[in-house]
Order: C-alpha cells, then structure tokens, then sequence
C-alpha cells in the first residue's frame, strides 16, 4: 500500500552510489523488519499524494518564487489500484525491493509496530543525488507516508531542492 510513493520514488531513473556512507541494512534485513508490518488485504486502493512544500534555497528568488507557484497549482494527485492476492501476499518487503532495485540503498529501514521509518540515498546519473527520509504508518488496509526529499543536481534551479509530500492509502472496496 506503500507502492504509490515508494513507486514514485523508484522512478526518479536513479542509480545507486554507496561511498563513504556508514554500513547500511542488506536486503534480508530489510526484507525481514518489512515482514513484521500488517499484510496488507487483497482489494481495490485509492491512494492521494500531496506535495505539501517545495523549496528551491539556492535558486534566485523570482525563480523559486515561480516554481513554488507551478507546485502550488499541482492538485493532490488521485489514483486506484487493485492489489492482487499475489502482491498482498508478497506485502510491504516486495514492494521496497521494487524501489530500492539496486539503484538507490537504504541507509536505515526500520519499523515498531506499524511504524516504519527509512532514509534511502540515490545517485543520478548527471552526477546529482537525492537522501529521501520516510516516515510513516502501515496497516491491513490502510497506510500513510510522509516523505522529505532533498534532492541537488546541475538540473535544479539553484542547484538544490527540498520536497515534502504526503501519500495515503486505502482500501475502498473489492476490485
């Protein structure tokens, strides 16, 4: 239930770059503290992503003001999903090893009852990269993300980027 954000973040088109980074989780151990979060049920999703901030520090004030602008207007984006009793089965685990993919590394993954917590770090190609923080809550037929973005690169106005958004997942009914 997770997906849609963790989704989103899978297709940046990053690729992975662990130099001097302290020793992260390795799959199994990642695997195994997403195994101890609620399967989630079988059923038809609908998810909501809001972008509730988006900074551009480094960027010269006219310039972020406008980008803030064209953020401002996005609406929370809205979709559906059904997820399979194969994809419930496989639960929160597949879905990260979809992310991560061996293009962006976990950090640190942890969870406490149905709270999760991660910060993942991701290289681009041009040279740039990204540390995304998640935090958020997985249930059965429900779930909530907030996710904080920091992202620098040649391409980014100013050269930085900070984005906050949210992601809520709920199970609506059978698909």
């Amino acid at each position: 239930m997770a997906a849609p954000a963790l989704l989103m973040l899978g297709a940046c088109n990053l690729s992975g770059d662990d130099a001097g980074q302290a020793e992260q989780p390795s799959d199994a151990q990642i695997l195994e503290r997403a195994g101890q979060l609620e399967q989630p049920v079988p059923g038809l999703y609908r998810s909501i992503t809001r972008m509730t901030a988006y900074e551009l520090p480094g960027a010269p004030p006219e310039e972020a003001r406008l980008a803030r602008e064209r953020m401002a207007a996005v609406a929370p984006q809205e979709s559906q999903h059904c997820l399979s009793a194969e994809e419930a089965k496989r639960g929160f685990g597949a879905m990260l090893q979809t992310v991560q993919g061996g293009e962006c590394r976990f950090d640190s993954f942890t969870t406490t009852g149905a709270k999760m917590s991660a910060v993942m770090r991701c290289a681009a190609a041009d040279g740039g990269s990204s540390v995304i923080t998640m935090d958020g809550v997985g249930r059965s037929t429900e779930s909530s993300m907030e996710l904080v973005i920091e992202q620098q690169g040649l391409s980014i106005p100013g050269g930085t980027a900070s984005i906050r958004m949210t992601v809520e997942n709920r199970r609506v009914g059978d698909c």
